[in-house]
């Protein structure tokens, strides 16, 4: 017999940094044919992702639990079903004039939007120096990580939020990380899976590529 054909997903993922690369390795490794998937990533910024997945236009969406959690609430069909890291691989980088979070005070800080993820973890890295979100002055410069980190090196901001690897150079050349959010465990950065529970044709496979790839 002729072996099944396999089924096409779609998964989006909202930024271009280390907590995606599972993603790149079941892909790489041949872990999704195993199943008889055939995975198709795509950047989609959030809200995006969400919507994508809503209108059926994707399968699943690996991005931050917060987000996760404010479209679950929204959408009754949509689910979370695991998870591939609870530790951030963000870093929050400053100029070399800065040389603590609390040195941040009526500073620029560049984000890609308020009230996205990595906003949401500057806002607790400010709470744990002492500083709340009104401290500081907001840059959103939507897209990409690459647009922060131009904000910082260009001198619109005084410090940014970056994911690995992007801020490695900007170690190298003498910027400061201030906070490596891979070191605080008092800090919960989680990633995880959506899916549109109402195409269960794919959840379930999607379901068992999660537990056994992931484990």
């Amino acid at each position: 017999p002729e072996p099944a054909q396999a089924r096409k997903v779609v998964i989006t993922y909202p930024n271009k940094s280390g907590s995606q690369w599972p993603l790149y390795l079941a892909k790489e490794t041949g872990s999704y044919a195993k199943y008889g998937l055939d995975v198709q990533l795509e950047f989609v910024a959030f809200p995006g992702n969400v919507a994508a997945l809503a209108s059926g236009q994707s399968q699943m969406v690996n991005t931050s639990l917060e987000q996760d959690m404010q479209a679950a609430s929204k959408d009754g069909s949509l689910s979370l079903i695991g998870s591939s890291l609870n530790r951030g691989t963000f870093a929050l980088v400053s100029n070399k004039n800065i040389k603590s979070v609390q040195d941040l005070k009526k500073k620029k800080i560049a984000v890609t939007q308020i009230g996205d993820a990595p906003y949401g973890y500057v806002v607790a890295i400010l709470a744990k120096a002492g500083l709340t979100d009104r401290d500081v002055e907001w840059i959103p410069v939507g897209g990409p990580v690459a647009g922060r980190a131009a904000a910082l090196t260009s001198g619109r901001a005084d410090a940014t939020i970056l994911t690995a690897p992007s801020y490695f150079k900007l170690e190298t050349e003498g910027y400061n990380v201030l906070v490596n959010l891979a070191e605080r465990d008092d800090i919960f950065a989680s990633t995880a899976y959506l899916v549109q529970t109402r195409l269960e044709e794919h959840t379930s496979e999607l379901q068992s590529h999660v537990r056994i790839s992931y484990a």
